[in-house]
């Protein structure tokens, strides 16, 4: 990842990043984030990072909440975020409905269907979103 991080901190046109499929665990998926926080400028419109089973299982609810709740926060300057498919479960729901209350100001687009979310608390949690224009809860199948 460290060497990926470098390009994506030195990539200054990039504008999406498509993850899908690559087997990205929430460890992988915070170094990311961590990089991409790091850029200088802000042309990363979008992110891609669905079907990565995050296996968040491993971490205690503590944990969870804090690498779950800075990996948004480090990708808050994204307007596209697609994270079907990548194991957030109704615990993890309440890390996401923080990060859409406070910091989705720049978001577009959101994907989490295919997970086990607690839909009303994210649906609440936009309740005071104007940004938003895209926004898909579909259910695990």
């Amino acid at each position: 990842m460290h060497i990926f991080g470098c390009f994506l901190e030195n990539n200054h046109v990039l504008k999406s990043l498509k993850l899908a499929h690559c087997y990205l665990s929430c460890y992988d998926i915070l170094a990311l984030s961590r990089h991409v926080k790091n850029r200088s400028t802000n042309s990363i419109e979008e992110i891609n990072l669905n079907n990565n089973n995050m296996d968040l299982d491993c971490l205690d609810d503590e944990e969870m909440e804090n690498c779950f709740l800075e990996i948004l926060y480090n990708l808050r300057r994204v307007k596209r975020l697609k994270l079907s498919n990548t194991g957030i479960g109704q615990k993890e729901s309440i890390p996401v409905a923080k990060f859409l209350r406070y910091y989705s100001n720049n978001l577009e687009e959101l994907d989490i269907s295919g997970n086990d979310t607690d839909r009303g608390l994210l649906i609440k949690a936009l309740s005071d979103n104007s940004t938003l224009k895209t926004l898909n809860l579909g259910k695990k199948s």
